[in-house]
């Protein structure tokens, strides 16, 4: 990483820390963090291109091709997902928990006008049963801090999606990582206390699912999901997943 990269990172940190996520000066700082990280960039381009070219919906009885299809960035922060994806589907709906950064991802794309943006959560969010075609959430997973807040996320994330809609989700563990889970949100609470006080950077860790425990997770929640996994190598112990929604 980057040392411009670094600085704005860690600036953002101390910040969130002192006084939460939603405040005027975060979203700009988020943005220009981003911008000087070209290599992540490329990763949300290759997130991205896990969004079918065309969705089968009903069990194959419609057809719907991406860029007619709605697509959720959820956990969009200023919108970088929603600046990769905009003019390859029809409508992005960006939903973040914060309204400042909510408010400043619709000023960004003010003249976009597939556009919209929402104040929601990775476990509610303002959306109809069945009503979007895909979802997308990138580097948002590490707020899971419970099993309870994981198996919310799945079932909402599920309950929006059409049968044949897919969620892609990137900070998944493979098989090559054995430490899922263990001590995370304690050790994230160190790490906020430690940028609180400025004695130093929070790590942002990826944090739950093991690809090959997330099939049965889902079918434990009574949902009927496949589970294709991508990336492995590239990401070492970290993977891509894209979950397509059976029924």
């Amino acid at each position: 990483m980057n040392q411009s990269f670094e600085a704005r990172k860690f600036q953002l940190e101390k910040m969130v820390a002192k006084n939460g996520y939603d405040q005027e000066k975060v979203p700009p700082l988020y943005q220009e963090a981003m911008d000087t990280l070209p290599e992540r960039i490329e990763e949300i381009k290759k997130y991205a291109s896990l969004l079918p070219e065309e969705f089968n919906l009903s069990s194959g009885e419609e057809k719907i091709a991406l860029d007619q299809a709605t697509v959720v960035d959820l956990g969009s922060g200023p919108g970088i997902v929603t600046r990769e994806i905009k003019d390859k589907v029809g409508r992005v709906i960006a939903i973040d928990q914060a309204p400042k950064m909510v408010s400043f991802l619709k000023k960004q794309f003010e003249d976009s006008a597939n556009v919209e943006a929402a104040v929601g959560d990775m476990a509610r969010m303002p959306l109809a049963d069945n009503s979007v075609e895909g979802v997308i959430s990138v580097g948002t997973i590490f707020e899971l801090h419970s099993e309870d807040s994981e198996n919310d996320f799945l079932r909402e994330t599920m309950r929006v999606l059409k049968p044949g809609g897919v969620l892609v989700l990137d900070g998944i563990s493979n098989e090559k990582f054995d430490k899922v889970r263990n001590n995370f949100a304690q050790e994230r609470q160190k790490e906020l206390e430690a940028a609180k006080s400025h004695k130093g950077p929070v790590t942002q860790r990826f944090n739950i699912f093991r690809a090959d425990e997330l099939e049965n997770r889902l079918k434990g929640l009574g949902l009927d999901c496949r589970v294709e996994p991508f990336f492995q190598e590239e990401a070492g112990e970290y993977c891509v997943v894209r979950i397509t929604k059976l029924n």
